[in-house]
């Protein structure tokens, strides 16, 4: 995929237990969940969860979205994942 301003950019599906574990117990915080889900499963470029913080804090709203859509549409996480997969 292709982020204006930015480049290519490549994720993947995130595993049930990569989920889990950025679900964590108690409150989540909104922000730490989408920049470990960046982290993941951004595939190219490869980013740490400190450099996706530095990203998703400089990025215009919205420069992230395409990317956590992909990824939680990959991973079977999006709304309606569960019907439109048959189950």
């Amino acid at each position: 995929m292709t982020i204006p301003d930015v480049g290519d950019v490549k994720v993947r599906a995130l595993t049930r237990e990569e989920v889990i574990s950025l679900q964590g117990k108690g409150e989540v915080d909104v922000a730490e969940l989408e920049q470990g889900l960046i982290a993941l499963a951004l595939v190219e470029p490869q980013l740490s969860k400190e450099d996706v913080a530095e990203w998703y804090g400089s990025a215009p709203a919205g420069e992230l979205s395409p990317v956590t859509e992909a990824i939680t549409q990959l991973s079977g996480l999006s709304v309606g994942a569960a019907k439109s997969s048959g189950s």
